[in-house]
């Protein structure tokens, strides 16, 4: 038997391949979650400006995502009212819509509604509990294994 070959080395193995895939089971949502948010160019508008281009018909096409009370808009409008000189310009917005506002949106036909996977939200929403959980197993096996020996 060489030295690396006690129970001490073995468990440092086993400790070194756990921590290995929990930094993995980390990054790969992070990443995911990153490449998102950083993939965006589009122009963040306030309300007013979002009534303002529904109300001018500058709107070129839109998507309603429902969050609760709040809406996630995304789109394209034309920054003027002339149709072929501009190229479109894309934007996203989280806000209250008022019915009235919405039913405008939703009538003009150039909004679609856009539904979230449940599975979706509900598999992030559970991650960080799981991983946490996943941590806090690999961390007592660990310990449980090391007072053993």
């Amino acid at each position: 038997m060489s030295g690396n070959d006690t129970p001490a080395a073995d468990l440092d193995a086993r400790a070194r391949s756990y921590l290995v895939w929990v930094v993995v089971f980390f990054l790969v949502p992070l990443v995911v979650f990153f490449s998102k948010k950083t993939g965006s160019s589009a122009e963040v508008i306030k309300h007013p400006t979002l009534v303002s281009l529904v109300e001018s018909n500058l709107i070129v096409e839109g998507r309603i995502r429902y969050s609760g009370e709040l809406r996630e808009i995304t789109g394209t409008y034309r920054p003027s009212s002339t149709p072929s000189t501009s190229p479109p310009v894309p934007f996203k917005i989280t806000t209250r819509l008022s019915s009235a506002l919405e039913e405008n949106m939703l009538i003009s036909g150039k909004f679609e509604v856009v539904d979230s996977s449940p599975f979706v939200n509900a598999f992030l929403s559970l991650l960080p509990l799981a991983l946490l959980l996943a941590v806090l197993y690999v961390v007592f096996q660990l310990r449980s294994r090391r007072d053993s020996e």
